[in-house]
């Protein structure tokens, strides 16, 4: 649950920045989660913590743009 939280917190800093997700989660999952939790994650659980963030937010930014027809899918 503290890693959705996590996560939540960084899409939405970063989408109003208008930088990488990424580069918030990592230093959140290194420093802040073992404060809250009491136990550290591994250096390959937060790597493939922030490739699945990028994935759902890039899914997500694909998604928009599909529906606002900013992508162009003929070539001219």
């Amino acid at each position: 649950m503290i890693l959705i939280i996590i996560g939540l917190i960084c899409g939405l800093i970063a989408s109003i920045l208008g930088a990488g997700s990424s580069m918030l989660v990592v230093p959140l999952l290194e420093y802040v989660y073992p404060s809250l939790v009491g136990e550290s994650l591994t250096v390959q659980t937060i790597t493939s913590a922030a490739l699945v963030l990028t994935l759902f937010s890039t899914g997500a930014a694909t998604v928009r743009h599909h529906f606002a027809k900013r992508i162009p899918y003929k070539k001219k």
